[in-house]
């Protein structure tokens, strides 16, 4: 982390930068509010394809008749979400919900029964039917706590990962985890647990997890502990108890350290 005291770092900041010569956000956010409803849902003939799950109400107008659809969803930090339809009489048409990647499994209810074998296409579920006023679709997207590995081309990330639930990628951050995030290590198929934490940032999921970090001997004095450059001489680890936070909530308990990638312990052959 560098503030300015070597030239060629300054770019480098330990904390958001508080503003642009030229700030895109402002008006980028009154753009995105204004159509915030065309990227919620897309229309095509009698096809309603739900692509965000943001609670709302819509109408739509199809070739066959009116409608009202109301969404309930509680993402970003469970899984479940559902539709109302609202009409006068009945209507056939199909609705199309958006399967994220981030979630490996989804199971669908119409009026409380289970539905199993619905066809997908590009990555909708695809449902058509005759639908009656007062039908309620429930869906739940299971959200675990999913390693993320990049290509083994990206040199930088070799031997590391990165944390996501549901559609937010997490971080370590020194307010919950010290200094020296660069010593902490993951075994593979360590248990990472979610936990929500309402005092904490506004409420925020976490996501709690053993871990091991290098062990601190680098008081900073002169003397063996503080040598740059150490020959034949094993680091040891400690045990260690972490706490990840949404990326997008860094940064708001003042200066500190964060990491997205995390080194990785392999499983032992």
């Amino acid at each position: 982390m560098c503030e300015g005291g070597n030239p060629g770092f300054n770019h480098v900041k330990p904390v958001r930068q508080e503003w642009f010569g030229c700030a895109c956000c402002p008006p980028n956010i009154a753009r995105l509010l204004a159509s915030l409803g065309d990227y919620v849902y897309t229309v095509h003939g009698d096809v309603i394809y739900s692509n965000l799950f943001i609670g709302g109400e819509a109408a739509f107008d199809l070739s066959g008749g009116s409608l009202g659809l109301k969404q309930r969803s509680s993402l970003p930090w469970s899984g479940e979400t559902g539709y109302e339809i609202k009409l006068d009489g009945s209507l056939e048409f199909e609705l199309a919900i958006r399967m994220p990647g981030w979630s490996p499994s989804i199971s669908v209810r119409l009026n409380g029964e289970t539905l199993s074998g619905l066809p997908v296409e590009n990555g909708f579920i695809r449902l058509r039917r005759h639908w009656q006023d007062g039908d309620v679709l429930d869906i739940v997207f299971v959200m675990p706590v999913q390693r993320v590995r990049s290509h083994p081309l990206v040199r930088y990330n070799v031997g590391k990962i990165a944390l996501q639930r549901g559609p937010f990628v997490y971080c370590l951050e020194e307010a919950d985890n010290g200094s020296q995030l660069g010593g902490i290590m993951l075994a593979a198929g360590t248990a990472l647990e979610a936990q929500w934490r309402a005092d904490l940032l506004g409420g925020i999921m976490t996501v709690q997890g053993a871990a091991c970090r290098l062990a601190d001997d680098d008081s900073g004095q002169q003397g063996r502990g503080s040598a740059l450059y150490r020959a034949d001489e094993a680091r040891t680890t400690v045990p260690a108890s972490v706490t990840f936070i949404p990326y997008y909530a860094w940064a708001n308990r003042g200066k500190g350290e964060m990491a997205v990638w995390i080194k990785e312990l392999a499983a032992q052959a």
